[in-house]
């Protein structure tokens, strides 16, 4: 259940904000 919420943040993230997960990680 923790792979779901990864990929459903991810997606949200890589959409919303592509780099909010470079910032993030």
């Amino acid at each position: 259940v923790f792979s779901l919420a990864r990929w459903s943040l991810l997606i949200h993230t890589g959409f919303h904000v592509p780099h909010a997960t470079r910032v993030r990680a």
